[in-house]
């Protein structure tokens, strides 16, 4: 009887090892899921992915292809163009926070900001 529990010791202990390593890695996908969301593929993926599956003709897949480098041209000159804007909003912004924030609270809006990706020399100076 105590031979059938000596063999039967490493079988628990490894199937308890899978079940808390189971456990522990679901539980850190999720912790990391929740501070690393997923980010969607570009439109442009998108749109050809679609386009793979609506079976367009060569004429289609070409006028589509067109229409999508043309956006993409038309939205670069957009962004292009109203960066200066864009700036000098978030400068202004910066500069109302700091009237009202105390300097502590302003590192932690700029640490919180960083971990969104953001930094804080975009709100100070043109690139």
């Amino acid at each position: 009887m105590q031979a059938i529990k000596d063999k039967k010791w490493p079988v628990v202990c490894a199937l308890m090892v899978f079940v808390i390593g189971s456990l522990v890695g679901g539980l850190g996908t999720r912790l990391y899921d929740r501070r690393h969301p997923q980010m969607s593929p570009p439109p442009g993926v998108a749109i050809e992915k679609a386009m793979k599956n609506m079976q367009l003709n060569a004429d289609q897949q070409a006028k589509v292809k067109s229409i999508i480098e043309d956006t993409r041209n038309q939205l670069r000159d957009v962004r292009r163009d109203s960066q200066p804007k864009v700036m000098a909003i978030r400068r202004h912004s910066r500069e109302q926070m700091q009237g009202v924030l105390t300097p502590e609270q302003m590192r932690t809006l700029e640490e919180e900001m960083r971990r969104q990706g953001y930094h804080p020399s975009d709100y100070r100076q043109e690139r």
